[in-house]
């Protein structure tokens, strides 16, 4: 079979490496010639050769693959057994550390590759081969899991780094500089990851108790993550990302006087001095041997006339230094009659006069020279605010006041007849006699006026609606007129004045929670009614609460389990809550606090108010000890609607709103079918969020369909429990049990009926979203008691949330956003939209996206959108401008629901000369009218000089002033504003001459962006510069101004300091 002895050994020496010894080479020539004898005569390869001494294997060193010191590295890392004797077979070798047994992933004679065992536990390593067992002189480390201690600083922006300190993030020996590219072999490996959210960080260096890190651009706020091969540690403290800041800027255009000369003749109306725009400066002179013009109601000769058209209000100044002429000013109609005088004052003293025109009209402007000659200044503008017209003008919407009626006091000299009365209070007759020195006045052909000026005007930027909003808008104008009048000495609206409806409930004054929803201001419209029915699905009630009396009608228990029910027995007829604590200490009396709030007994003299006070509670009872099931609140569901339900009945009425202040984690496909059965059967669904601070969805809040309801707290922040996400559709107050920020005494909990195990019946405050959603429950009610109170079939669910998201009051960012959803209820709101829904249901409204078009002094085009806000089609009869300069494109057009139309305005200065003009596009449609004021500018003109002006970012809530810079001539007004943090603000600007601090004060310049009539928010960004807010900073501004200029805008300290 072999030729040769050395054939035979050498098969022999083959065979047995391959069989047994896994690699070894050498033998002993007695083994060789035993095991050849044996093999001969037997052919059999016996186990007793496995004893034979080949050589013993050993670990020499151990040492993990990449970035470890030796004998250490983490469970499923890779670790290297350097030694000698081993198989070269991997399968033949068998690693254990301890008693876990590790992955062989290669090896050969002198080295073994293993992955250390997840669950092993530092101990020896022990190498067991085919020629004897290994084991490692020293134990092999098992690095532990990680653990965050402390982050530094807790809040940074995002590029900035911070420092984390714990243990266990590396290897103690791993990186001898313990930098970057010392690490690098345990970074590439995977070894260790810190991540903000689900963004991974750089890592700049680390070592085993400390990590420095780069907060990453997109890193998200929350807790921070350390991972580790060993394990994850999340940080216990949440990390906040600072966003880097955003900047602003733009130029500044302070609007120049014209200046004019006078040209003459212009002594008669008809050849009169043209004045085109305000505010325009005339250099002039006279002479009382001038021949001019004779008013028609009196012998005054007019040296100097100047026309002007105006349609708002104008004051008109004229000063002179000359000591031998004495001037006045008159003011003339088109019929030649003296309207209004100055008064006479010694020469060299500026006279002055105001005129409100409500329409627009000539206005004639005189000067006359009493005696001598001399020249004179005549300068005519828009008069500043004052705070009297800022109190009577501006808060239109809320006073109360008899349209068209004064009270007016006049000055003696004219009461007693020693001086003529203008002709203006021609439009004016005497409603009551004089008494008391007050007389009540009536405006006369109210109705003339109004009906000229809804021909093509709207009042004051805003739509005309109807007959008294207009009128009252008029009243107000007219107000101004008769307090500018010579012989008026004060005026005043017919104000009405009313008990305020507050309930005498004993405790409404620490129910700040309705107050800031206008609930209010709704009970004026509607109290409730009791034929609306709203079904609580809680823990159940305790109906004797006194504060509950004659508001609960029949409910019904559905707890299945007896044990979760603590009543004794399973479902039955009695809704009564007897608690929820099985050892009936600190029970919550849940489903109690949740119907006082919808409804507790109200104007009682006793406890609490409720949302509403009249209408029906139907309790029903799900929760018990521990929660309770889909299954039962299902069914109470059903029962609330009238569907069949496991109680075998239905209620005599069924519920038109279920409140459920209850949810949780889980969807149920069941659960969502039988809630859309509900609300196809007309009952509205409002259920709470939840309170676990994260946008997970919680049920049945997230169900389609349902109302859910989020939390703030009374400053109108998230609060901090709430949850968010895509499902919120609105926000109520929740509260707040660990604050008293109003400084009452009490906590800014939700206050409501409550009750305790020992059955006290008393009131306490709560917080959660539970606390929010009867809060829209019971403005749910009101709405549909508004419709049955004028014998209106109730709204649909669908019209129902239709409505709260159209009055909600958006406190977040532009539109619906997954904080507040579209915002925060308004129950006033809401029950307006409701009666106009009743008066108007499928009413076109016209709404336009601007009411001022800017052209400046180089844009000839610009924009605007006009969209129908109400239902039906919006009929548009014509879009036009009301001069030969200005047109508008298309002339015509409709718009239904959801969509808008385009029109495009131009401009044409070719045949203009110099100056400043304005002009109206007028659009006339089926849903009202719409005015928008245009401005251009012809030419260029230098800027005056009106000192430092200071442009301020304002918050859009506060008001308060959060960032500031200065312009002047010097740097041809323009501006950048720096390290402005992500919001949305108002940009102001304005001088402050009285070094008050405060600008845009009486007699100081102030601008808005981008207008008064027309504020934007600014949005900025991080690290964006938003470029572009240029806008006008006018000397003197018009009386009908944003209502934030009442704040004032104060000025930061270190501006201010002199």
């Amino acid at each position: 079979m072999f030729s040769t002895i050395s054939d035979i050994l050498s098969e022999i020496y083959r065979k047995y490496e391959e069989r047994y010894l896994g690699g070894v080479k050498k033998i002993s020539i007695f083994s060789v010639i035993a095991y050849n004898l044996f093999f001969v005569s037997s052919n059999v390869f016996p186990e007793v050769f496995l004893n034979l001494d080949f050589g013993k294997p050993r670990i020499l060193s151990i040492k993990p693959s990449r970035g470890f010191a030796a004998n250490k590295g983490y469970n499923g890392t890779k670790v290297l057994i350097n030694g000698s004797n081993f198989s070269k077979f991997p399968n033949k070798n068998v690693v254990f550390l301890g008693k876990k047994k590790a992955e062989v992933v290669e090896g050969d004679e002198n080295k073994i590759l293993i992955r250390v065992p997840h669950g092993a536990k530092s101990e020896r390593i022990k190498v067991r081969t085919p020629r004897g067992i290994a084991l490692s002189t020293e134990i092999f480390r098992i690095i532990g899991r990680p653990r965050i201690k402390k982050i530094s600083p807790h809040k940074a922006k995002t590029g900035e780094q911070i420092v984390i300190t714990g243990f266990n993030f590396i290897d103690k020996g791993a990186a001898e500089n313990n930098n970057r590219k010392d690490i690098s072999n345990i970074l590439d490996e995977g070894f260790l990851k810190v991540k903000f959210g689900d963004v991974e960080s750089e890592i700049v260096a680390a070592k085993r108790n400390e990590i420095k890190v780069t907060v990453p651009e997109n890193a998200q706020n929350g807790r921070i993550k350390v991972i580790t091969p060993a394990g994850i540690s999340i940080s216990r403290r949440g990390f906040i990302v600072e966003k880097p800041p955003g900047s602003l800027s733009g130029k500044l255009t302070i609007q120049p006087y014209i200046t004019l000369n006078e040209k003459e003749p212009n002594n008669s109306l008809e050849i009169s001095q043209q004045l085109n725009t305000l505010p325009v400066v005339v250099f002039g002179d006279a002479s009382s041997s001038d021949s001019g013009y004779t008013l028609d109601n009196s012998q005054e000769i007019i040296q100097d006339i100047f026309y002007i058209l105006t349609d708002n209000e104008i004051e008109i100044t004229l000063e002179s230094n000359s000591q031998d002429a004495d001037f006045d000013l008159f003011l003339i109609d088109d019929s030649g009659r003296a309207i209004a005088s100055s008064e006479k004052k010694d020469n060299g003293i500026a006279e002055s006069l105001k005129y409100y025109s409500f329409l627009p009209e000539p206005i004639f402007v005189g000067v006359k020279a009493y005696n001598g000659t001399g020249s004179y200044i005549l300068t005519l503008d828009r008069p500043r605010l004052t705070s009297e017209i800022s109190t009577d003008v501006l808060n239109l919407s809320k006073e109360e006041f008899v349209p068209g009626e004064f009270i007016v006091k006049f000055k003696k000299k004219y009461f007693e007849g020693r001086s003529k009365k203008s002709s203006q209070l021609e439009n004016f007759k005497i409603a009551r006699p004089i008494t008391s020195g007050l007389t009540l006045l009536e405006l006369k052909n109210a109705d003339e006026i109004l009906q000229n000026r809804r021909k093509a005007y709207r009042i004051n930027n805003q739509l005309i609606k109807n007959y008294d909003e207009d009128f009252k808008v008029l009243t107000a104008q007219m107000l101004e007129k008769l307090r500018s009048l010579p012989e008026v000495e004060i005026a005043d609206l017919n104000y009405i004045r009313k008990a305020y409806l507050t309930p005498d409930d004993k405790y409404y004054n620490l129910q700040w929670h309705y107050s800031i929803i206008n609930l209010p201001q709704a009970w004026e419209l509607t109290r409730g009614n009791d034929n609306v029915i709203a079904a609580v699905i809680d823990t159940g009630i305790v109906s004797e609460h006194p504060d509950l009396a004659g508001r609960i009608i029949q409910g019904y228990d559905f707890i299945s389990s007896p044990k979760t029910a603590l009543d004794g027995n399973g479902i039955d007829d009695n809704p009564k809550d007897p608690g929820d604590d099985p050892n009936k200490k600190r029970s919550s009396f849940h489903g109690t606090h949740v119907a006082g709030t919808i409804g507790a007994a109200t104007d009682n003299e006793i406890g609490v108010s409720g949302v509403t006070w009249s209408g029906k509670i139907m309790p029903l009872r799900v929760l018990g000890a521990g929660g309770g099931t889909d299954y039962d609140v299902i069914h109470a569901c059903l029962y609330a609607a009238g569907l069949p339900n496991d109680s075998g009945t239905v209620p005599f009425k069924k519920a038109d709103v279920i409140n459920m202040s209850l949810g949780g984690a889980g969807y149920s496909q069941n659960f969502k079918e039988k809630i859309m059965e509900v609300i196809n059967e007309g009952v509205v669904v409002v259920a709470a969020a939840g309170n676990e601070n994260t946008n997970k969805p919680s049920y049945p809040a997230s169900f389609e369909g349902v109302i859910s309801v989020g939390a703030i707290n009374l400053s109108l922040k998230k609060a901090s429990y709430s949850n968010f996400g895509s499902s919120i559709v609105v926000v109520a107050p929740g509260g707040n049990t660990l604050n008293d920020i109003n400084n009452d005494g009490y906590v800014d909990g939700v206050l409501s009926t409550l009750a305790d195990d020992k059955k006290n019946l008393f009131y306490g405050f709560y917080q959660g979203t539970s606390m929010a959603s009867p809060h829209v429950a019971g403005v749910v009610a009101l709405i549909q008691s508004v419709r049955l109170d004028n014998g209106f079939p109730l709204l649909t669910p669908g019209e129902i949330k239709d409505i709260l998201i159209s009055t909600a009051v958006d406190i977040g960012d532009p539109g619906k956003d997954d904080i507040y959803g579209y915002g925060l209820i308004d129950a006033q709101r809401a029950v307006e939209k409701a009666i106009n829904i009743i008066r108007n249901p499928f009413l076109p409204v016209l709404t336009t996206s601007t009411s001022s078009l800017i052209f400046g002094d180089n844009k000839t085009q610009l924009t605007f959108s006009i969209k129908n806000s109400g239902g039906g089609t919006l009929i548009i009869d014509s879009i036009a401008g009301d001069m030969p300069w200005l047109t508008a494109n298309p002339s015509a057009g409709s718009v239904t629901e959801n969509s808008e139309l385009i029109v495009t305005v131009d401009v044409i200065r070719s045949e203009l000369t110099d100056g400043y003009y304005s002009g109206t596009v007028t659009v006339a449609s089926n849903g009202g009218n719409s005015s928008l004021n245009i401005s251009m500018q012809v030419g260029k003109f230098s800027h005056r000089d009106i000192g430092t002006v200071y442009i301020l970012v304002v918050d859009k809530k506060t008001f308060k002033t959060l960032n500031e810079t200065q312009t002047d001539l010097s740097q041809t007004f323009e501006y950048t504003i720096s390290e402005v943090e992500e919001g949305k603000y108002f940009v102001i600007a304005g001088t402050d001459r009285d070094d008050d601090g405060f600008i845009c004060d009486d007699g100081e310049a102030c601008g808005i962006y981008p207008t008064f009539a027309d504020p934007h928010i600014v949005a900025i960004t991080p690290k964006t510069e938003t470029s572009g807010i240029d806008f006008e900073v006018n000397e003197k501004i018009s009386i009908f101004s944003l209502n934030v200029l009442k704040h004032g805008f104060r000025l930061k300290k270190n501006m201010t300091e002199k």
